[in-house]
């Protein structure tokens, strides 16, 4: 019986020395990846809650200001936040580690880019499981126990471009899009987005998606997709970007291969060099989601999950849509602290 008594008493130990070796491991990792990988925003003042954001690193304005949103925010509500970057080489496989990171953590709550997969829905949940909400920014993962999204939708996205191709002539128009890395490897591979488009036009009998087109190399893979519509026989006339970088590198081509007017832009984001390319006639109009309402509002969803218990399950942000006819007054308006075009 003793005999019996001692090896359980063994096996016990082996598996307390396990777990607090687990646990230390886990809490240097993290605080390495940290230190490493994020900037740690704390009010002097004892912070009211510990979230940790997941945030893609990116030269791109529109991940900046989501960036930003979510430190005014945290600052205003006395919210210790820390900002856990992932790389561009891989960025699914680090989230999904970062965000394992973040749970083992134990921190109050989550912000992070949802991907649509079982994956990512089963770290979501198990988060949910250990008390940790998850807010899901940008892209969602609707089968997950995510508590709320915040972002835009690829529907109303892809809507919106098609009733801006609509305006750009009453001439035949052969529409070519061209779907940045990240759309077009979600889940359901840009078709929400595509079928908001189709939606916008199917009543004009003038217009025709002729061609879609992947870019997964920012710019240059921008570039390589237009040579590959000019080059090709669909004669296409119209281009309908996705990502900041996707219509700067179009329109850096249409100008280095002399086709200003030869082509109509449909652009996406509010990066300076796309509204002076507005402004010179080289972009017809672009799309801007609100990247500082989105990092905003997910912090204040996660302060209400723990304040009142919930919240709402999804915020859709505002898309403005600037052109020549505004691009002067929404410029101003930026100078002067706001950025919605009227």
């Amino acid at each position: 019986m003793k005999r019996i008594y001692y090896i359980l008493l063994i096996f016990l130990s082996i598996i307390l020395v396990f777990s607090l070796g687990l646990s230390i491991y886990t809490s240097s990792s993290l605080n390495k990846l940290v230190s490493e990988n994020s900037s740690i925003f704390s009010n002097k003042e004892t912070p009211v809650y510990h979230f940790v954001s997941i945030i893609h690193k990116t030269d791109e304005s529109y991940w900046q200001d989501i960036e930003n949103g979510i430190m005014k925010a945290s600052k205003e509500s006395k919210i210790a936040m820390e900002v856990i970057y992932t790389g561009a080489d891989d960025e699914y496989t680090e989230t999904l580690n970062d965000l394992e990171m973040a749970i083992a953590s134990n921190v109050e709550g989550i912000i992070v880019r949802g991907y649509d997969t079982s994956d990512f829905s089963a770290l979501i949940n198990k988060a949910f499981s250990k008390g940790i909400p998850v807010i899901t920014i940008d892209s969602d993962c609707s089968n997950s126990k995510r508590v709320s999204f915040v972002g835009t939708s690829d529907f109303d996205l892809g809507s919106q471009a098609g009733t801006e191709v609509v305006k750009t002539s009453n001439d035949k128009i052969n529409v070519a899009i061209i779907l940045d890395n990240d759309r077009s490897k979600r889940n359901d591979n840009g078709s929400t987005y595509i079928s908001g488009f189709k939606n916008a036009i199917k009543d004009n009998a003038n217009i025709n998606l002729v061609a879609i087109k992947n870019s997964e190399l920012g710019i240059l893979g921008a570039k390589n997709a237009l040579s590959d519509i000019m080059t090709s026989n669909i004669n296409a006339n119209t281009i309908v970007c996705t990502s900041s970088n996707d219509t700067i590198g179009v329109a850096q081509q249409l100008v280095e291969y002399n086709k200003v007017g030869n082509f109509s832009v449909i652009g996406y984001d509010n990066s300076p060099e796309i509204l002076k390319y507005i402004q010179k006639g080289v972009i017809f109009s672009t799309l801007i989601p609100d990247p500082l309402e989105i990092g905003k509002s997910s912090v204040e969803n996660l302060k209400k999950v723990k304040q009142m218990g919930g919240t709402s399950t999804s915020t859709l942000t505002h898309i403005n849509i600037v052109n020549s006819d505004n691009v002067n007054a929404y410029i101003k308006n930026i100078r002067d602290g706001s950025s919605d075009s009227k």
